[in-house]
């Protein structure tokens, strides 16, 4: 187990990562990994779909916290 061999103390520290909103350019990036048919679902109508947008801004958030909240 790796929890056996940590210090007390670097259980206790927290990193803060301040993530920005997503932007359009963010979203048709998330889109464009997400979404396979893209001439089925265009972007307009898959932001207008709950499930999808739900997919696409957290797949547009993870990239933005990979990169380091920028």
């Amino acid at each position: 187990m790796v929890a056996r061999y940590m210090s007390p103390y670097q259980r206790t520290l927290e990193l803060k990562v301040i993530v920005r909103e997503p932007t359009i350019d963010d979203l048709k990036a998330a889109y464009q990994r997400c979404i396979a048919d893209k001439k089925k679902l265009p972007f307009e109508k898959a932001l207008e779909t709950p499930a999808f947008a739900l997919a696409i801004k957290n797949a547009a958030r993870a990239a933005i916290i990979r990169s380091g909240g920028k």
